[in-house]
């Protein structure tokens, strides 16, 4: 049996490969960097009259920001359109008045959820001038039990809307101070 497959003549088969890829495209060509500009150095801008100085109700508007309705005229001189709303006005105390102002419509504070949920409760004193056309203007917190009543009683009263305080017959302004309680 080996003399038998000694006989037999096994076809070798050579395998050939061949590489079909092309070739990687040549590395683009190397761009010289454009040459640093020079430097020019910029012109300051002369000032040629300084900022006329603020008045005192310019000064308290940039002081105390965020101050409800009245906006300040940021310091643009002659720039004046009303815009600053207790600069020139006469505010009256209460006990100076011949009429009370009245509500005409008031909004609830939002509780905050978490002093809710705690069923914890507070006050805050607030203070604001009703304008002549009945309109409130610079709300602010005096003291509070937590300051996270401050801003939703804030909220509630610029959105109340009043009927002025009169004197001698005649629409004023007046400065109002409240307590606003929050019960759970």
């Amino acid at each position: 049996m080996m003399h038998i497959l000694g006989q037999i003549n096994m076809d070798t088969k050579q395998v050939a490969t061949s590489d079909a890829s092309e070739a990687p495209p040549p590395p683009p060509p190397e761009d010289l960097p454009p040459p640093p500009e020079e430097e020019k150095e910029l012109e300051k801008p002369e000032v040629e009259e300084p900022p006329p100085p603020m008045t005192l109700s310019q000064l308290e508007m940039a002081l105390n920001p965020g101050s409800g309705n009245a906006m300040g005229d940021f310091g643009f001189g002659d720039f004046d359109a009303g815009m600053d709303a207790l600069g020139d006005m006469e505010i009256f105390d209460l006990r100076d008045v011949d009429k009370l102002p009245r509500a005409l419509f008031q909004v609830d504070p939002n509780y905050p959820y978490s002093l809710k949920q705690a069923k914890i409760g507070g006050w805050v004193q607030l203070e604001w001038v009703i304008d002549d056309s009945g309109k409130v203007l610079r709300p602010r917190v005096m003291k509070s039990s937590h300051r996270e009543f401050n801003q939703p009683a804030i909220e509630s009263i610029m959105r109340s809307k009043w009927s002025p305080a009169q004197k001698g017959g005649k629409p004023v302004a007046v400065r109002v101070t409240q307590r606003m309680d929050f019960n759970p």
